[in-house]
């Protein structure tokens, strides 16, 4: 960030002495406040964005376990370095056209996601479109290629986007208004989805029935103590019961509504009824920022060794509020948020690029166990909003795209008289991300012999991870922007978790 450490100890300072000092604190206030010190201690070519959100949080989180990012004029502060420095036009005050541009992710405690900031060039699309096979291409019943028309609108896209991982999201209108598909090519790709809705056991539907009606908190208790399910032999209908204990706590302690709960506290108070779901099961949900090992390994593809230099550092991969494991193998994630609006660019970002990123290595991941099947697969994604969920969907039905399909939003009870069907909906569901990811186990789990030989020396998945930077950067470049500072080393670190 500057260049020496005693002016690292100088930036930590104001950054303690302002959290200390600040009742509200946010990253726009502190920026505000500070300007003339951050303008004049920022290094010529210094990322100024990405190096001052990475201090900020880091210190805000260890004082204060989360942080508030405001709305920072950048522009401003970009241009105030610029004309410290006379130099020529600064790559962040260069705007994409509207058509180009994603929706830009918001910085979040994980650390900021600037990959869908940087600019993008025709030279790694190509290289990342020239591996897929012509003849397992994906042809619609017009003749059109589906990976090829992805490909049109990659390459006009100035900076990341989900089309530059083959992530097909069916509720983007763009598709259709656009004319890359046609409406009847769309409908024709959503119905190839291979993941259908599993079908309720009539136990379950049953139980649920019987809650019907019940719009008091006295009714619903009176109901939910009326029999006793054995956690074990009757898991599912012992589950569905103790949420609706859950549930009427919630009531019954004013915890409801929300205000300044945290996202660790909704995400175990409220949400928790999602883990509690698989702890019958042969999967593991461990919360707590667990980093995805097949994000990791899709974002360290191109690493090796380096007989000029010194070895890359090791890219980490995307950290996530809770993570879906049966084995060594990953099956989905969920991310969570304090912020009751939907569509917000937090929730985009989690829910349109992110996530789907994730769920897209994932999903590789398990092809190569069982490549013949990669059709047969699913992994499954929960945005969680304050009070309000997201369920996504990733499936890979034809050829070498990912379909990306969002259920939702739906909304936790906030009265005694939407108590019912709201958590019934919410638990429907919940079950149903179940059902499809035992039954992706059991692909996964039928596992063939494979016997390496010197023409097939590694499994060999049927489809490529996600679009990942780091491998689209050659090492010397990567060595030459990682020594400018040490702080662009920690930087670096805090955007690979995207």
């Amino acid at each position: 960030m500057t260049s020496n450490s005693k002016d690292y100890e100088a930036c930590d300072q104001l950054i303690e002495n302002y959290l200390n000092n600040d009742a509200e604190p946010t990253l726009e206030r502190f920026l505000n406040a500070n300007e003339c010190h951050i303008v004049a201690t920022t290094q010529l070519g210094e990322d100024v964005k990405s190096n001052w959100t990475y201090r900020y949080t880091k210190h805000a989180k260890r004082k204060n376990g989360a942080h508030v990012i405001g709305n920072p004029d950048w522009e401003k502060l970009v241009l105030a370095v610029f004309k410290k420095f006379n130099t020529g036009p600064h790559p962040i005050l260069q705007k994409p056209s509207a058509k180009a541009l994603p929706s830009s992710p918001s910085t979040s405690s994980k650390g900021s996601n600037n990959n869908s900031k940087r600019p993008i060039t025709v030279a790694m699309v190509n290289e990342y479109f020239e591996h897929l096979d012509d003849d397992k291409k994906w042809t619609l019943s017009t003749g059109k290629v589906v990976e090829d028309t992805m490909k049109k609108y990659a390459i006009i896209c100035k900076f990341e986007h989900p089309v530059h991982s083959l992530i097909l999201d069916i509720d983007d209108k763009m598709w259709v208004n656009d004319e890359y598909f046609t409406e009847k090519e769309m409908k024709e790709i959503e119905d190839a989805r291979c993941a259908k809705d599993p079908e309720l056991p009539t136990q379950i539907a049953e139980y649920l029935d019987s809650y019907v009606g019940k719009k008091d908190l006295e009714s619903i208790f009176d109901h939910a103590r009326h029999r006793l399910f054995h956690p074990k032999r009757e898991s599912d209908l012992f589950w569905i019961q103790q949420s609706f204990i859950k549930a009427l706590n919630l009531f019954y302690s004013n915890y409801l509504p929300i205000t300044d709960h945290s996202e660790t506290d909704i995400l175990n108070r409220v949400w928790g009824i999602v883990q509690e779901c698989f702890d019958v099961s042969d999967f593991e949900v461990r919360g707590g920022e667990k980093t995805s090992s097949a994000s990791s390994e899709a974002k360290n593809a191109s690493r090796s060794l380096s007989g000029e230099g010194s070895m890359n550092r090791k890219n980490v991969g995307k950290k996530v509020d809770l993570l879906f494991k049966s084995g060594s193998n990953e099956y989905g994630c969920a991310e969570a948020g304090k912020q009751m609006e939907t569509d917000t660019t937090k929730e985009l970002s989690e829910c349109r690029f992110i996530c789907p990123k994730t769920l897209r290595d994932m999903l590789m991941k398990l092809g190569e166990v069982q490549p013949k099947r990669i059709h047969d697969l699913v992994t499954v994604g929960f945005i969680f909003s304050g009070l309000r969920a997201k369920f996504l969907k990733m499936t890979c039905p034809k050829g070498y795209v990912c379909i990306l399909e969002t259920l939702g939003p739906i909304s936790y009870p906030e009265s005694e008289s939407n108590l019912v069907p709201r958590l019934t909906s919410i638990l429907i569901l919940v079950w149903r991300m179940k059902k499809l990811l035992k039954d992706t186990r059991d692909v996964v789990n039928d596992e063939e012999i494979f016997i390496p030989t010197s023409k097939n020396r590694i499994r060999k998945p049927p489809i490529q991870s996600a679009f990942h930077f780091e491998n689209y950067v050659s090492p010397k470049k990567r060595k030459t922007s990682n020594s400018s500072s040490s702080s662009n080393h920690d930087t670096t670190n805090s955007n690979s978790e995207v």
